[in-house]
């Protein structure tokens, strides 16, 4: 969870994001951060699937968190944050 925080203002605006959307955005969101951050969630439709639920799980996984496959409002922060700082990464 600590590179969640490595920007704690993007992670606070990911969880007021993760409030303020419906759940088809918020998955759609989840699921492009998975496939960025290389886990294959399947189509980036908004439909929880259960391969996107194995993505998910993955990723927890992955961070040593407890590998529900549950969309909670700090996971989505957490998978935000990293698809950022993955992105910027790539960029540069």
């Amino acid at each position: 969870l600590e590179s969640g925080w490595a920007d704690p203002e993007r992670f606070r605006d990911s969880l007021d994001d993760f409030a303020k959307m419906s759940d088809l955005d918020r998955q759609r969101a989840a699921q492009s951060e998975l496939a960025q951050l290389g886990h294959d969630p399947g189509r980036t439709d908004g439909v929880w699937s259960a391969q996107s639920v194995r993505a998910l799980k993955a990723f927890q996984s992955d961070r040593r968190i407890p590998a529900t496959g549950k969309l909670s409002p700090v996971v989505f922060a957490l998978l935000r944050s990293e698809g950022a700082r993955a992105a910027a990464a790539t960029a540069s």
